[in-house]
C-alpha cells in the first residue's frame, strides 16, 4: 500500500519494484512518472479507463503497458504496438492477443481460432473526441484509438473500344462499334464503431456492340440502330437468401457424408469439415462461407432505337423518336458486402443477380424556323421506367434481418417542352425554355425501402408522386451584346418539389405535399478592350439578382408542415403570413400555437 490509502496497490505504476524507464534502477512508487529523467513529471496517467471509479493507473489487458493514451511515450500509450488497442499488422486481430496460448512453442492456427481477440470485439461506446482522431472504448476513456483505423479501396477499370464510321452510299451512313470494360474492384472496410464492415474482391465484365444507319432522303431522315449489351457479374450468391451462410448454429451436413449434425469446433479445427468456419484468405481474413452458392446470371439485352424526321415545309419539321435504353445497376448495389458481414444493427448486402433497368422512351415534336437565326420548338415526351432498384428486408432468423437490393420499382414520366432559341450574332440572343412534367412511381430513391423498414413502417405497393416531381420549370438564358459590352442573365424558376406529410402512421403515402416555388437569378456584365498588346476583360458578376430568399427543402419537416397548416388556417387575407391584418381573432389564435 504505497500511498497509504488502505487499499493494496495492483497497478505497476505504483509498485516501487519496477524499472519504468529502463535505466536499471527501480522507480519509486508514484502517481506521476518522470520517464525521461528531466526532473519534471510527465502527463497525468491517473485515468479511469474502465469506468469503475478508480482513477489510478490501469493495465486492463495485463500486458505490462498502461492503457492510457500518451502519444509522446510509446511505453505508456496506445501507440505502443503491443497494446490492446492496436492492430498494427492489419489482420483484424488485437496484436496483444496474438500469442502461443496452448504453450506448444509455436503461434499457430489453433491459437488464432480459439484465443485471438478479433478487432471487432473491442467494445465501443461511440463517443468521438473533439480532436476527431479517437473514439472512446469506455465510459471515461475518450482518447483510445478508433477501431475503424484503416480502409483499403481499389477500383481498376480497363476499357477497350473500336468504332467505324462509313458513308456507304449517298443515302446511308453506317456507324458500328464494339466496347469491352473489365473491372477489378476491391473494398476492405474493417468494422467501424457500429459494427458495419465489408470485404470483397470482384471482377465483373461488360461487353457491347452497336450498329446504326442514318438514311437521308428528300422526304425524310431516318436514324435506326440497335445496341447489344452483355454483362457478366462473375460472382456467387446464396441459393436461399433467408439462410445465406454457414453458421455454428446450423444443424446440417458439415462433413459431406449426407448426415446432418451440430457444428463441433474441434472437428472443424481438425480439418474434417467441407464447410469450415475457420478458413481465411491470403490476408488472414476469416471467410464467411456462403451456403449452396450459385453463379449470378449473365445478362444479355438488345436495345433498338428509331428516329424519324419529316420536313413539312422548307421551315418546319416534324420528328419522332423511340428507344429502349438499358442501364446496368450501380456496381455497389450488386457487390456491397457480398461476404455477408452481419455486424451493425441494419446490415445491407448487395444482390449480384440484379437485372438492368429499362427505360422505354417516346418523343414527338415540331420545329419551326422563324428566321435564319431563330426557331421555336414544341415537343411531348413519355417515359416508362421498369426495374428500378429498391431495397427490401430479408429475415435470416425470426428477429434478425438484413437489407438487400432488388428490381421492384416502376416509374413514369410524361410532359411537354416549349423552346424559343435565338442564335448569335446580333444585339439579342439566347434561349427560353418551359417544361411541364409529371413524375410518378413506387420509390424516389434506391434507399427508400430501407429507410421505411428501418422506421418500422410498411413499404407501399402503390404509385405516388416522386420526390423530384416538379410541375413547372422555366429557364431563361438571355444575352445582350453591344460593341464590346456583353450582358448575360440566367434565370431559373421552378414550382415546388414534393415532400411527404409527416405523422401518417405505418402506411405512408409519399410526396403528397409541395414546397413553395423557388427562383435563382444571376447576371454578368463584361467589357473587352485592349491595352497595347494586352487583351483585357473587365466583368461584374451578380448572384441572386432580385435578392430573393427562397428554399428547396427544410431540415425539420415536422415543424415546417405544422407551420404551413397554421398559416393556411389563420391567414385570412392570403398573403402567406399571419399578422394583425388578418384579424385579432386569427392573429391571437395563431400566436397561441407558436412557441415563442
Amino acid at each position: 500500500d504505497t500511498d497509504g490509502d488502505g487499499i493494496l496497490d495492483l497497478y505497476w505504476g505504483t509498485e516501487p519494484f519496477e524499472d519504468i524507464n529502463g535505466n536499471s534502477i527501480w522507480n519509486n512508487g508514484e502517481w506521476y512518472s518522470d520517464l525521461n529523467g528531466n526532473g519534471i513529471y510527465d502527463l497525468n496517467l491517473d485515468w479511469d479507463i474502465d469506468g469503475d471509479g478508480d482513477k489510478r493507473n490501469e493495465d486492463l489487458n495485463g500486458n505490462g503497458v498502461l492503457d492510457n493514451y500518451n502519444p509522446n511515450n510509446s511505453l505508456t500509450g496506445i501507440d505502443d504496438p503491443s497494446d490492446m488497442f492496436h492492430d498494427a499488422n492489419h489482420n483484424n486481430y488485437v496484436d496483444e492477443s496474438e500469442r502461443d496460448w496452448d504453450g506448444n512453442g509455436v503461434i499457430d492456427d489453433y491459437d488464432r481460432r480459439y484465443f485471438w481477440m478479433p478487432w471487432a470485439d473491442i467494445p465501443d461506446e461511440g463517443f468521438k473526441h473533439a480532436s476527431g482522431d479517437f473514439y472512446g472504448v469506455g465510459a471515461a476513456h475518450p482518447y483510445s484509438f478508433s477501431r475503424d483505423h484503416w480502409h483499403y479501396d481499389k477500383k481498376v477499370t480497363t476499357t477497350m473500344k473500336s468504332e467505324l464510321v462509313s458513308q456507304v452510299t449517298l443515302h446511308h451512313k453506317l456507324t458500328t462499334g464494339i466496347e469491352l470494360k473489365d473491372y477489378n474492384l476491391t473494398n476492405f472496410w474493417p468494422p467501424d464503431r457500429y459494427g458495419y464492415a465489408e470485404y470483397y474482391t470482384v471482377r465483373p465484365r461488360e461487353f457491347s456492340v452497336y450498329l446504326s444507319d442514318k438514311m437521308e432522303y428528300p422526304g425524310a431522315i431516318v436514324n435506326a440502330g440497335i445496341r447489344m449489351e452483355y454483362f457478366m457479374p462473375n460472382t456467387m450468391y446464396p441459393n436461399d437468401e433467408t439462410d445465406p451462410t454457414w453458421t455454428s448454429d446450423d444443424y446440417d451436413d458439415w462433413d459431406g457424408d449426407g448426415i446432418p449434425e451440430q457444428y463441433q469446433g474441434w472437428k472443424d479445427a481438425a480439418g474434417l469439415y467441407e464447410h469450415s468456419l475457420l478458413e481465411t484468405d491470403e490476408h488472414g481474413i476469416v471467410i464467411r462461407p456462403i451456403k449452396n452458392p450459385q453463379e449470378a446470371e449473365n445478362k444479355l439485352v438488345f436495345a433498338p432505337r428509331l428516329g424519324i424526321s419529316h420536313p413539312i415545309t422548307d421551315k418546319a419539321m416534324l420528328y419522332f423518336n423511340y428507344g429502349r435504353y438499358y442501364q446496368r445497376p450501380a456496381l455497389q448495389y450488386m457487390f456491397r458486402n457480398i461476404t455477408y458481414n452481419m455486424g451493425g444493427g441494419f446490415p445491407i448486402v448487395g444482390y449480384p443477380d440484379l437485372d438492368p433497368e429499362l427505360t422505354v422512351s417516346y418523343e414527338v415534336g415540331v420545329r419551326y424556323q422563324l428566321t435564319t437565326l431563330s426557331l421555336i420548338e414544341a415537343k411531348g415526351f413519355y417515359k416508362d421506367i421498369f426495374g428500378l432498384t429498391d431495397t427490401r428486408p430479408i429475415y435470416w432468423t425470426v428477429s434478425d434481418w438484413y437489407t438487400t437490393y432488388y428490381n421492384r420499382d416502376y416509374g413514369n414520366v410524361r410532359g411537354f417542352e416549349l423552346i424559343l432559341l435565338k442564335r448569335p450574332p446580333g444585339f439579342f440572343f439566347g434561349e427560353l425554355n418551359y417544361t411541364y412534367l409529371v413524375a410518378k412511381g413506387k420509390s424516389s430513391s434506391v434507399g427508400q425501402g430501407y429507410i421505411t423498414e428501418w422506421s418500422g413502417n410498411i413499404v407501399p405497393t402503390f404509385e405516388s408522386y416522386l420526390a423530384w416531381d416538379q410541375r413547372h420549370t422555366f429557364n431563361a438564358n438571355v444575352n445582350l451584346s453591344y460593341n464590346n459590352f456583353l450582358t448575360t442573365m440566367a434565370v431559373n424558376y421552378g414550382s415546388g418539389t414534393r415532400y411527404t406529410r409527416p405523422e401518417q402512421g405505418r402506411i405512408v403515402v409519399e410526396n403528397t405535399e409541395t414546397y413553395p416555388w423557388y427562383m435563382t437569378s444571376n447576371m454578368r456584365v463584361s467589357y473587352k478592350f485592349k491595352l497595347g498588346e494586352l487583351r483585357t476583360d473587365l466583368f461584374l458578376y451578380i448572384t441572386n439578382l432580385f435578392n430573393l430568399q427562397r428554399f428547396k427543402q427544410v431540415n425539420d419537416l415536422n415543424w415546417y408542415h405544422q407551420y404551413q397548416q397554421l398559416v393556411s388556417q389563420f391567414d385570412d387575407n392570403g398573403d402567406g403570413e399571419v399578422t394583425v391584418s388578418d384579424g385579432q381573432e386569427n392573429f391571437f389564435g395563431y400566436m397561441s400555437n407558436v412557441d415563442l
